[in-house]
């Protein structure tokens, strides 16, 4: 799924997201590292950020990741925080991402266990309609071994 070069750059931005989510990424490095590549090279990921609570919550993890003195960074940070939260007080998402940005705002991502994590991501993942059955299988699967 991840080497399909028809699908749409957000689907496959959001598998990708997925898989490194349930922690099952590492199985996977090459083909997400091509994938990412391909999607830098081809797309225009711009947009009106400040009404795409999905795009918000990405920029917001990746802020984390900044080091001391990165402005844009740190405004993005700000930025998407102030958004992020009020979009919460709007109700301007569903209830699976008002989860994950509750989950995003109590502590980021990359501030987290990623173990742990993985586990919370895999029962909140299940409880989607949408989710990808093949990669919740896939979890479990590894997790028995």
């Amino acid at each position: 799924m991840i080497n399909d070069r028809n699908a749409d750059t957000w689907v496959k931005l959001e598998l990708v997201d997925h898989v490194k989510r349930l922690g099952i990424s590492y199985h996977f490095d090459k083909e997400i590292g091509k994938a990412l590549h391909r999607t830098t090279n081809n797309s225009n990921l711009k947009g009106s950020l400040s009404r795409d609570v999905k795009g918000m919550l990405s920029l917001y993890e990746a802020s984390f990741l900044s080091y001391e003195g990165e402005q844009i960074l740190d405004e993005a940070k700000a930025f998407t925080s102030f958004h992020l939260r009020g979009a919460l007080k709007e109700g301007r998402s569903n209830s699976m991402l008002f989860e994950q940005v509750n989950h995003a705002l109590e502590l980021p991502l990359y501030h987290r266990i990623q173990r742990l994590e993985a586990r919370w991501y895999i029962e909140s993942y299940a409880k989607r309609k949408d989710a990808n059955r093949v990669l919740l299988q896939y979890c479990a699967v590894n997790a028995s071994k």
